[in-house]
């Protein structure tokens, strides 16, 4: 009787010195989301824009002048890192006289642009020139507007477009929207 009673004990004792001495599973990880790769912080000057203001650009989005006059300019900066997403940018020389109309027009054209979506403002100043970004990102077309002022007769305005595929999910659009929202801060600190 013994000898079972030694048996069923060493028997318990080395099922449980394997159980706990058996190492845990390994589980894969959950997927994560993509990380988008964001352009550079290094910018250039927009030649085609010199002869009103000097500004500055991302060096990672190509620039396609869209039309030139004497007294303004349509410049898209083209951004192939991101899909082809565009910040449509106008710099325009206007009368003094008619700078208070031509900005309340631009404001006007902003607010319907937004709609009925929530903006977020960021009011930018660097002595010469003052200005705004508006941030809506739930607006579809344009998540991203804004408009510039010497006060004395250029205003420099735009919008950023971004492409199709983004639109539908959060973890890709919002990286770039913020990305070019430092871009356009930028441009506007450094309009001269």
């Amino acid at each position: 009787m013994r000898n079972i009673i030694s048996i069923i004990l060493g028997f318990i004792c080395v099922v449980a010195f394997t159980c706990c001495n058996r190492r845990p599973v390994p589980v894969p990880r959950p997927v994560a989301y993509p990380r988008i790769q964001l352009a550079d912080t290094v910018y250039r000057i927009v030649e085609a824009t010199q002869n009103i203001a000097r500004v500055m650009a991302n060096c990672q989005g190509d620039t396609v002048v869209i039309k030139k006059n004497k007294n303004a300019v349509w410049v898209d900066i083209v951004y192939g890192i991101y899909s082809g997403a565009v910040l449509h940018l106008t710099i325009q020389s206007v009368d003094k006289y008619n700078l208070a109309a031509d900005m309340a027009g631009r404001m006007q054209r902003i607010e319907m642009n937004i709609g009925g979506n929530k903006p977020q403002v960021v009011e930018v100043s660097n002595g010469k020139f003052e200005g705004i970004v508006v941030k809506a990102v739930s607006a579809n077309v344009t998540p991203l507007q804004f408009l510039a002022t010497d006060n004395k007769s250029v205003i420099v305005y735009g919008s950023f477009e971004m492409p199709e595929s983004y639109s539908k999910d959060v973890e890709m659009f919002l990286p770039v929207i913020n990305s070019v929202e430092n871009d356009i801060i930028k441009l506007i600190s450094d309009l001269d």
